[in-house]
């Protein structure tokens, strides 16, 4: 959630939720590509439980992760044959002061 954003579901809070957990994904590994080209190197994106479970007060960032899972699938099929190998890794909740901060519990809905 952005901070100072009181409103969890206001589009100011949806715009900055997808340029920092989506938009920045895919403009870093188009800057990537042409280096793990010569490289074969890997894509290792971190995505969350929130994109496979719901929690209640993380809407738009549970939707934003099941994209980039998607995309990731996606890469992996596209640059698959160029020798690049794209993943995503899919942690689960980590009680810290975000969490408790929003008040959100560790139990999501899967």
């Amino acid at each position: 959630m952005k901070p100072g954003v009181k409103e969890p579901f206001s589009l100011e809070n949806l715009d900055f939720t997808y340029r920092v957990n989506f938009r920045a994904v895919v403009q870093l590994t188009q800057l990537a590509i042409p280096h793990l080209e010569k490289s074969r190197g890997n894509i290792i994106n971190i995505s969350s439980i929130c994109s496979t479970c719901a929690y209640p007060a993380l809407s738009y960032y549970g939707s934003l992760k099941a994209a980039l899972d998607h995309l990731t699938r996606h890469d992996a099929l596209a640059y698959g044959s160029k020798g690049i190998r794209v993943n995503a890794l899919n942690p689960g909740p980590v009680r810290s002061a975000v969490f408790e901060r929003h008040g959100i519990s560790q139990q999501g809905v899967c």
